[in-house]
C-alpha cells in the first residue's frame, strides 16, 4: 500500500543574487526547513566576502549538501537587464511548477553628503536599490498572477523609515521601492499576491553591501564616523544577518503577512520615536491645516463658466510658420 504523505508542502524560494552574505545564509535555513531554492546568481557581484569565507566558497558548500537531491539550483540573473531577468523566471518555472517566495536582498550604499554627491553616483545608487527590484518584480509578476498566489519579500534596511545623515540617497532610493511594493500590493492582492518589506538593522548593509564613498575633503562628524566603521575589517554583523534570516523565514510561513516589518528593538524604537515625532508636528499644525480645507466648486463657480466645454480654435500664420 502506497504510503501517503501528509506533511506540510516543501516551498519553492526564488533567492535573487544568492551570491551574497544575506542570500547565501538565507538559503541554508531554508534548505534546512526541507525546502526548494532557485538561486540567482548576479556576476556582476563577483566573489564577495563573507566573513572569513566568500560567497562562491559558502555556494558551492550547499551545492554539494543539497545539489544532489534537486533542492537547489541556480540560474544567472542580471537586474540591471529586464530581458535577463524574464528569462530568469522562465528557466525557473520550467524547473518548477510553481514559485512560492521570492527573496530580493542585495543593493548599493551610496555614502557621503548630498552636496558632494555626482550623478554617477545618484544613478548607481537608483539603479541598484530601486530600478533591479522592479525589474525583478516585474518579471516574476505574470507568473504570480497565473498560479494565483507568490510572496514577495524586499530586503532594505532602516533608511527606508528614517532619516541617516550621509546616506540621504539610500534613504531616496529605499523609499521609493517602499512606496512602489505598497501601492503594488494594493493593485496585486486579488491575485493572492503579498508583498512584505523588511526593515532590517543598518549594520547589516553597511557590512555586507557594497558602498560607493564620495571623494569629500572635508564632511561632517557623522560622515565621518560611518565612514571609520566601513573601512574596519575586524566587524562582521553576524547577529543582524541571523535576525534578519530568522526574520525572512518567519513571514514567509505567516498566512497573512504585513505589507511591512521591522526586524530588532533597536530598530522598532527608532521607528516608533520616528511616528511619534510626525504625529506631534501634525497636532501642533492641526489648525493650519484645518484651515486649508475647501469646498469643491461647480465650475461657473470659479470663472470658468460655459467655456470649459468650448473647443479653441488654432489659427495658422503663414508668415511664421506657426499657430496662433
Amino acid at each position: 500500500m502506497k504510503k501517503v504523505d501528509n506533511g506540510p508542502k516543501a516551498q519553492v524560494w526564488f533567492i535573487c543574487n544568492i551570491n551574497t552574505q544575506v542570500g547565501v545564509e538565507i538559503a541554508q535555513r531554508v534548505l534546512h526547513d526541507n525546502n526548494v531554492v532557485i538561486g540567482g546568481i548576479n556576476k556582476g557581484l563577483g566573489n564577495l566576502e563573507v566573513g572569513e569565507t566568500t560567497s562562491q566558497d559558502n555556494l558551492q558548500l550547499l551545492l554539494s549538501k543539497h545539489g544532489s537531491n534537486n533542492s537547489l539550483s541556480f540560474v544567472e540573473i542580471d537586474p540591471a537587464n529586464s530581458t535577463s531577468c524574464q528569462m530568469a523566471f522562465s528557466d525557473a518555472f520550467n524547473r518548477r511548477p510553481t514559485v512560492d517566495v521570492l527573496v530580493n536582498c542585495s543593493h548599493t550604499m551610496v555614502l557621503g553628503e548630498a552636496s558632494r554627491y555626482e550623478n554617477w553616483q545618484v544613478n548607481e545608487q537608483f539603479e541598484s536599490n530601486f530600478f533591479h527590484h522592479v525589474n525583478v518584480i516585474k518579471a516574476i509578476l505574470p507568473h504570480f498572477r497565473r498560479q494565483l498566489q507568490g510572496h514577495i519579500i524586499n530586503i532594505m534596511d532602516s533608511t527606508a523609515s528614517l532619516a541617516i545623515p550621509g546616506l540621504s540617497l539610500l534613504c531616496a532610493a529605499n523609499r521609493a521601492l517602499s512606496g512602489f511594493c505598497e501601492s503594488l500590493a494594493l493593485e496585486v492582492s486579488r491575485f493572492g499576491i503579498k508583498i512584505t518589506n523588511i526593515i532590517a538593522p543598518l549594520e547589516a548593509s553597511l557590512f555586507t553591501q557594497g558602498v560607493v564613498m564620495t571623494e569629500d575633503e572635508q564632511t561632517s562628524e557623522h560622515v565621518t564616523r560611518l565612514r571609520n566603521i566601513i573601512v574596519r575589517e575586524d566587524i562582521y554583523p553576524q547577529q543582524a544577518i541571523t535576525d534578519i534570516v530568522h526574520g525572512v523565514i518567519s513571514i514567509a510561513c505567516n498566512p497573512n503577512p504585513p505589507h511591512r516589518f521591522v526586524i530588532g528593538s533597536d530598530s522598532i524604537t527608532a521607528v516608533k520615536e520616528q511616528i511619534q515625532r510626525e504625529a506631534e508636528e501634525l497636532d501642533d499644525m492641526m489648525e493650519v491645516s484645518y484651515s486649508c480645507d475647501f469646498d469643491l466648486l461647480e465650475p461657473e463657480h470659479v470663472g470658468y463658466g460655459n467655456h470649459m466645454n468650448q473647443k479653441i480654435k488654432l489659427e495658422h500664420d503663414e508668415t511664421k510658420g506657426t499657430y496662433m
